[in-house]
């Protein structure tokens, strides 16, 4: 017996097909800015990984966990406000984390 249920959500269309005797497994497909697509597939290749195996790896840490592998963190900065130009500063250190700077609050 072959059974296709189709699930949609905001994002994405998960398909699960089910086959008695066999693991059913899941097809889930997203849309992303060609860019975003783009540097992620290179950061993985980087990291030797498919695309596939890093989605599975963030699937299952949000399944054990309840919870994203990363803190959401939202910022709303207009043009002229004047955090603008720190917010551009802390967007740029983000991107290399390794590279870490010990700073005491005080001196802030």
């Amino acid at each position: 017996m072959h059974h296709t249920c189709n699930y949609i959500c905001s994002a994405c269309i998960i398909t699960v097909h089910d086959i008695t005797g066999v693991r059913a497994m899941s097809t889930i497909q997203i849309r992303v800015d060609d860019e975003l697509k783009k540097d992620a597939y290179q950061a993985f290749e980087k990291l030797n990984l498919s695309p596939s195996d890093a989605l599975r790896l963030f699937l299952r840490y949000v399944a054990e966990n309840k919870k994203l592998p990363f803190a959401e963190v939202s910022v709303m900065v207009s043009e002229d406000d004047e955090d603008a130009d720190i917010l551009a500063v802390v967007r740029e250190r983000l991107k290399n984390p390794a590279r870490r700077i010990r700073v005491n609050v005080d001196d802030l």
